[in-house]
């Protein structure tokens, strides 16, 4: 019999039966920060922007006609030394918060807790954006914290960028969702695989 004409055979078929992969969906909403920050190429771009950002000098200045008259810095900001908005929170990590919750979320909220006697915020404590919703659904937007109703008031919205038709912010992240998504859900495949029991031979 020869070796280059072999009587045909019947078509062999192999199957994995069970995938224990744990497989992700979209970078959205449902992924934590925390989880978000996981993948190291938005790590280091947030990391860079918001700290570059947050370090960088604060001063005050108001206007006087066409010329500008340096002023203390409004009560708002924490001073760099001595009050604290929390403890171990100074001016750098105040700054720093509302930088990524932009950059991750596309929307940062702040709670005034304290006004001045002009009437300005004292004190903002910024929330976590994960916690924090808009409902556009009745006659006037609602924001809630928690599920509790938040006064309009007493909460400072800065979106980042902003669609047509809408007040909620979109973030770099949000706009890249599908890349992101990507290299999130292929970290977790590579770590699934390696704890999984199937063979090391399985391919």
């Amino acid at each position: 019999m020869s070796i280059f004409f072999q009587p045909r055979r019947a078509v062999e078929a192999r199957a994995v039966t069970s995938w224990d992969f744990v497989t992700g969906g979209g970078l959205d909403s449902t992924r934590s920060m925390e989880k978000t920050l996981s993948i190291v190429p938005v790590f280091a771009a947030t990391s860079r922007i918001a700290g570059d950002i947050s370090t960088l000098p604060l001063q005050g200045y108001r206007k006087a006609g066409e010329a500008r008259q340096p002023m203390p810095l409004p009560s708002v900001f924490p001073k760099p030394t001595g009050r604290l908005i929390s403890p171990n929170l100074g001016l750098v990590a105040w700054v720093l918060q509302p930088l990524m919750s932009l950059l991750i979320r596309g929307n940062a909220y702040g709670l005034v807790v304290s006004w001045t006697t002009g009437g300005l915020p004292g004190k903002v404590v910024w929330l976590n954006p994960e916690k924090t919703h808009f409902d556009a659904a009745g006659a006037l937007p609602v924001y809630r914290n928690n599920g509790a109703e938040v006064a309009r008031m007493n909460l400072i919205h800065i979106p980042a960028y902003v669609m047509p038709g809408s007040v909620v912010g979109l973030s770099p992240i949000g706009a890249c969702a599908a890349l992101g998504s990507t290299a999130l859900n292929t970290q977790d495949m590579t770590s699934d695989w390696f704890k999984s029991p199937l063979p090391g031979s399985t391919m």
